[in-house]
């Protein structure tokens, strides 16, 4: 990631929603380059309609640069029509920018989704899911923890129920590292913890501090910490600080208006910050480079496109797994080498994105990390009993195609939890590391 650092604030962008006279809190972007002088600033109106009709859903007021791509910010329950781009283009002052929407979506579905930890069957977080009837969408598991079921990493919209249990577990430490619990505490407090975190890594690692929302570090309280034995406990005091702010920003893709990423803001009121976009993406605005930060505006939405920095990234949703038992290294954006970081043997890891960076493909199975295709295998949840067929024993596999030692009788039931493509042979998996080929079942 990006450091973050002030720099001189050239210029910014209004808006507010307004539905029927009520205006909600006011949100501002940039909208200018650091040269200034000579930008066109306009007032405009985006008056958002259903498609076909005269009915008018909500209105926006906006105020920035001519010539500004504004990212739309579609009302609940609606969609673009499909002749309508996700974005509108400022024009001159004083104009009226009309956006098509389709009719409302009446299979608009929400649910809720417990995390529960299977140690102490407690919740620990939570997460709410909206999208349309039959929808897919892969769960944001909390950090640090993976499913218990794998099965249950990707959820689909259904009609009826408005919660689900969903199972986790802690994921699997690497090689040498540890697990530290960071609570954080109002000073001269006598409550319980106002957030504690689960931090991972090598003993001695120098960790940043994360200071919750709203808050800043106690007087003389170090801004970084270093990381002790594993299942140490440390304690951070802060308190509150009147002048934070923070703002999620959502990443969407010009023209397809597929969500590609997000990024948290958090600084002080009026403080300009550079902006950390995702891998294989860059501003459709220039200006949308910075961000400053004012008080009342918890998200806003930047329009994107792909960028040409070398890297070819494209959607690609599947599970992996981590072959044998070695580690897997984890690498950045540009192919460098992640220190610390790295995936724990026969282990598996949800992806979105396929990467091709110095010739060589990768999976993203973070925000900014990734792993090389040759030390993971993408499989298929399958789980289920398989009959190993007659005749004679059956030999089998490890993850990389390799022959063990060990066989299976013939007629012999297994259970089976996923299937891959190993060396051109589909395979199922009867045990950790241990693969039957398909011709070898019935």
């Amino acid at each position: 990631m990006n450091k973050v650092k002030p720099i001189t604030l050239a210029g910014v962008i209004f808006s507010s929603l307004m539905i029927g006279t009520t205006i909600t809190t006011p949100v501002v972007t940039f909208a200018a380059t650091l040269n200034s002088q000579y930008m066109e600033y306009v007032d405009n109106t985006i008056v958002y309609s259903v498609e076909g009709t005269n009915h008018v859903v909500t209105t926006q007021r906006v105020h920035g640069v001519r010539g500004y791509k504004w990212a739309l910010e579609i009302p609940s329950g609606y969609s673009l029509a499909s002749s309508q781009p996700n974005y509108i283009t400022l024009d001159a002052n004083n104009s009226r920018l009309f956006v098509k929407l389709a009719e409302a979506d009446k299979s608009h579905i929400e649910t809720k989704i417990n995390y529960i930890d299977s140690d102490t069957n407690q919740v620990f977080q939570t997460e709410i899911l909206r999208g349309h009837e039959g929808q897919s969408i892969t769960l944001n598991v909390p950090d640090l923890y993976i499913c218990a079921n794998p099965n249950d990493s990707q959820y689909t919209l259904i009609k009826g129920p408005t919660s689900r249990d969903v199972y986790v577990k802690r994921a699997p430490l690497a090689k040498n590292e540890v697990t530290n619990t960071i609570h954080y505490r109002i000073a001269n407090s006598t409550g319980s913890y106002l957030v504690t975190k689960l931090v991972t890594g090598k003993i001695g690692e120098r960790v940043s501090v994360e200071v919750p929302d709203g808050y800043k570090l106690k007087f003389h309280e170090s801004s970084v910490y270093l990381l002790q034995y594993d299942g140490a406990i440390q304690i951070i005091d802060i308190v509150k600080d009147d002048n934070a702010v923070s703002t999620e920003l959502t990443f969407v893709e010009e023209g397809t208006n597929e969500v590609v990423g997000h990024y948290k803001l958090t600084g002080s009121f009026g403080q300009t910050l550079n902006v950390d976009y995702p891998t294989g993406y860059s501003p459709v605005n220039d200006s949308d480079s910075v961000f400053t930060l004012i008080k009342g505006q918890a998200n806003r939405t930047i329009l994107v496109k792909a960028s040409n920095d070398g890297i070819n990234l494209s959607s690609f949703k599947s599970t992996v797994m981590v072959k044998g038992k070695q580690t897997a290294n984890l690498y950045g954006k540009t192919g460098e080498l992640k220190a610390f970081r790295s995936l724990a043997g026969n282990t598996d890891w949800l992806t979105d994105k396929k990467a091709t960076i110095n010739g060589q493909t990768y999976y993203r199975v973070s925000s900014d990390e990734f792993v090389k295709a040759s030390d993971v295998l993408e499989y298929t949840s399958s789980v289920g009993t398989i009959n190993a067929s007659s005749g004679d024993v059956k030999p089998l596999y490890n993850s990389e195609g390799k022959r063990s030692t060990r066989s299976v009788a013939p007629n012999t039931a297994w259970y089976t939890d996923k299937y891959a493509i190993i060396n051109g042979q589909k395979m199922f998996r009867i045990s950790t590391n241990e693969w039957i080929k398909a011709s070898d079942i019935s």
